[in-house]
């Protein structure tokens, strides 16, 4: 039997963000969001200017000042005429705690930079005569935009400075502060990041970048084009080359993207740019991608995960200007404040939800509250209160973890030794993938194809054999055209399987490489991750002698597949690939046997033979089954393990997480969260998107033969619900939205009982 026929109706429709709406003051000025008293949540810090040359605002007190969360009580942190309107936050003096860092106009003329000490390590950040002004240093021209981060390598925060003329960066060594001037275009718009992935911090300026050098105090800087029309507008008005930007991994390609808009003129874009491979990001070319075709006026830009659906979005707003009844430069309504959300995850689809047609002026996305999901601050505009602040509800309403539709997709699936030796060897590989490009997810496993009906899936999955006795493993774009690809294991060769139609009823096999097979033949640890930055992801396989990568080439039908050895002294199970170390390149972490978990550091070199940092041991059994996420929502990877029990007659089998500590080359923490019947499965997403990460398992042995998730409460500590029983999984219990109706669902295969295929359509999510 293939499909079984359940009621129940899903649309693909995808529901958005609520907000609720707050005005916090009205006072005047620019917010961020940041920790100020150490307790975990999010308070909002503002920056007070008075604007004379734009409008004379009498009641305007410059100074900074911090609004506490909840009750939003306000306290001063400086009096001081504040320069500027952009200012941030960071750890200057490495306690642990956020000082403020602004620009301030001097009596005696001209303009300083200082930061501002929180006192919290000291006393309550509450008492304003605690906060001290420390002077950083001079600045000859209009100060416009300030960020912070360890420039020079020496562990001590820097802070960069733009000016309309020119960039600064104050370099803090031994207590002093010392200053390099970069000329470059003029006028708006800095971040800074890692963009060329050598592990020092580069300017990104705009449609421009700057390459830090090895000596950033003493050589130059090299610029390097993105797209010029960001930067030679030559109108002649205040106007040209106004910008904002950003930085962020919009493709999760592994490269950071820039994010470009033009915050006072008409006629331009929101777009980000991307480049193919980790050489072009020198080189170009840049490839632009609009989220927008025309948002005019765009001063507020900022990007995160506001959907909590593990991709980056996009926030934007147009601001009202002063002389917008109809002077020479009049911004007329309306002024939409807009979420843009990351459909495809990759940056190609956007979807547009307009919260507000009163607009904000440089807002910010932030965690107020600290409860897992972004919400919005920022004023009416630069002249105009109030401080204006719409709470996210992701986190506060959250998705039910029990509203689940089971599916039985097919209960007469063969296995590997009906075809082949030996004859006990039943198929590992399990995926999914929109593989006809009808915009809803498909099914591989083994020597399987599985037609996605669309709708509430319960009509028909059609099966489709791939013709050769091969275990289909991942799902992945090779050669860029339309039909759908796989990647497929009949060790000790792996093969690219390729659709020959769009409906995938027929498919052929090209052998891409070899490794060495394993006790079971094939293997049971393989995934796609992004080990060199940019193009497409790496295929990623454990074989009997350790780990191996294949490159995907430019040409996939007649270029060879490059093939790396990452290290012999993992076993042929479970592994997952992340940043672990955030020195932007993706590690690969694994186990071996009972020995140990570990994760290989990747050496930025395109080479094998990685060097392993153990992160600790189970107990009492071997590691079957590893992902990575944040667990406890401190800004760190951490890594949940399941234990294989063999045989598997005693439910004496773990589910762990092991908590990555200050360093993660050390040994980590570990938690206990269960422990049950031989544990096979796992996955590990945010299925109630409220910001943390879940777990979902099922035992492949013992009576009840239990399906569970295991709700996170953000900080790492888990409640169970069990979704099903008596339906036994291997290497399944994985999660895709498979209606495409904005939660996950979970797909299993078992062992024991190897012909079927199972789906539990979650339906959290309605219409």
């Amino acid at each position: 039997m293939i499909g079984l026929a359940i009621a129940g109706l899903h649309s693909n429709s995808i529901a958005n963000v609520k907000f609720t709406y707050h005005e916090i003051d009205s006072e005047i000025g620019h917010p961020l969001i940041g920790d100020i008293n150490g307790d975990g949540r999010g308070d909002l810090v503002v920056h007070v200017h008075r604007d004379d040359t734009h409008i004379k605002v009498e009641s305007r007190v410059k100074k900074l000042a911090w609004y506490r969360w909840p009750d939003w009580k306000k306290y001063t942190i400086f009096n001081g005429d504040m320069t500027g309107n952009r200012f941030c936050l960071g750890d200057i003096n490495g306690d642990g705690h956020l000082d403020a860092i602004s620009g301030m106009n001097e009596l005696s003329g001209g303009q300083k930079v200082y930061w501002f000490e929180n006192p919290m390590s000291s006393a309550n950040p509450a008492h304003v005569s605690l906060w001290k002004a420390h002077s950083i240093g001079d600045c000859e021209t209009y100060i416009k935009d300030i960020v912070t981060g360890d420039v020079d390598g020496d562990d001590q925060t820097d802070v960069v400075v733009r000016g309309h003329e020119e960039s600064l960066i104050y370099f803090q060594q031994d207590g002093k502060w010392r200053v390099k001037k970069v000329k470059h275009p003029r006028k708006e718009g800095m971040d800074m990041a890692d963009l060329d992935l050598d592990g020092d911090l580069d300017i990104i300026l705009n449609g421009f970048w700057l390459e830090t050098p090895v000596n950033p105090l003493k050589d130059e800087y090299r610029k390097r084009d993105i797209d010029e029309k960001w930067f030679t507008q030559k109108t002649g008005s205040w106007q040209d080359n106004c910008c904002y930007v950003g930085t962020a991994d919009i493709n999760q390609d592994g490269l950071l993207d820039v994010v470009l808009s033009q915050s006072e003129k008409v006629g331009y874009p929101l777009s980000w740019y991307s480049v193919k491979s980790l050489q072009q990001v020198k080189t170009g070319p840049w490839i632009e991608h609009q989220i927008a075709n025309e948002f005019p006026w765009c001063e507020t830009v900022d990007i995160g995960d506001i959907d909590n659906d593990g991709d980056l979005d996009v926030l934007a707003s147009k601001f009202k200007r002063h002389d917008s009844a109809g002077g020479k430069y009049a911004n007329f309504p309306p002024y939409p404040v807009s979420v843009f959300y990351n459909q495809d995850g990759r940056g190609l689809s956007w979807s547009r939800q307009n919260i507000n047609q009163d607009g904000i002026y440089a807002g910010a996305l932030g965690d107020v509250g600290g409860d897992g999901d972004l919400d919005i601050v920022g004023p009416l505009s630069y002249y105009i209160g109030p401080i204006k602040l719409w709470e996210s509800q992701q986190s506060n309403e959250p998705l039910s973890l029990l509203k689940w539709q089971y599916i039985h997709v097919d209960d007469n699936r063969g296995k590997w030794g009906d075809e082949g030796e030996p004859g006990w060897l039943r198929y590992f590989g399990l995926a999914m993938g929109d593989l006809t490009s009808d915009g809803y997810q498909d099914i591989v496993s083994g020597r399987y194809f599985y037609r996605n009906p669309g709708g509430d899936m319960t009509r028909e999955w059609q099966r489709i054999d791939l013709g050769k006795n091969v275990d289909a493993i991942l799902v992945t774009d090779v050669d860029g055209d339309e039909f759908g690809d796989l990647i497929a294991q009949a060790l000790p060769t792996v093969y690219w399987v390729e659709a020959k139609n769009n409906v995938c009823s027929e498919w052929s096999f090209h052998p891409i490489g070899t490794v060495p097979k394993t006790g079971h033949v094939n293997s049971q640890g393989f995934d796609l991750g992004q080990v060199i930055p940019g193009g497409k992801p790496e295929i990623i396989i454990a074989a009997e002698d350790g780990i191996y990568y294949f490159e995907i080439p430019g040409n996939p039908q007649k270029d060879k597949w490059k093939r790396v050895h990452v290290t012999d002294q993992a076993y042929d199970e479970g592994l997952d690939v992340k940043d672990i170390d955030g020195d932007g390149w993706n590690d690969i972490t694994a186990g071996n046997g009972e020995e140990y978990v570990a994760w290989w550091k990747n050496p930025r070199t395109g080479l094998g033979n990685w060097r392993r940092f153990i992160i600790g041991t189970t107990n009492p059994h071997p590691a079957d089954r590893l992902r990575l996420e944040d667990i406890n929502g401190d800004g760190k990877i951490d890594l949940v393990v399941t234990e294989e029990r063999y045989p598997g007659k005693e439910p004496d089998a773990n589910l762990f997480w092991f908590e990555q500590l200050a360093d993660p080359t050390t040994k980590w923490k570990r938690h206990h969260v269960i422990t049950e019947y031989s544990l096979n499965n796992l996955d590990v997403a945010d299925f109630d998107q409220d910001g943390d990460f879940d777990i979902v398992t099922c035992e492949h042995k013992g009576p009840n033969l239990q399906l569970q998730i295991f709700e996170n409460d953000g900080e790492g500590n888990f409640t169970m619900h069990v979704i099903d029983k008596g339906k036994e999984s291997h290497l399944g219990t994985l999660t895709a939205d498979l209606d495409g109706d904005g939660d996950l669902d979970i797909i299993s295969i078992g062992w024991d009982q190897y012909k079927h295929l199972h789906v539990w359509r979650n339906d959290a999510i309605k219409e």
